[in-house]
């Protein structure tokens, strides 16, 4: 699904396995996240929520905001496989 810039230090990943969604900030572990409206998902462990808030003209995620203490607007850094029809179902 992609990895996003948070600060100029931290980056985390998105990933699809097994029908599941999960974020993974570097160097720490893969938590899963649960899709709860079109384009939103929520992270039990983390207490974080994130939003796709950009999108290129073919569909393709191209930002997020994570919302977790605060508001926080990230930038994806490499191209993922996650297509709207992951959000579909």
């Amino acid at each position: 699904m992609g990895r996003y810039q948070l600060t100029p230090q931290s980056t985390f990943s998105l990933e699809h396995r097994d029908d599941q969604a999960y974020v993974q900030l570097a160097g720490q572990t893969a938590y899963p996240v649960f899709l709860y409206e079109t384009d939103k998902f929520f992270c039990c462990v983390l207490d974080a929520h994130l939003h796709f808030v950009e999108r290129t003209d073919d569909g393709q995620i191209d930002a997020l905001v994570r919302h977790q203490g605060g508001v926080q607007r990230a930038p994806k850094l490499s191209k993922g496989n996650m297509t709207p029809e992951f959000f579909d179902s």
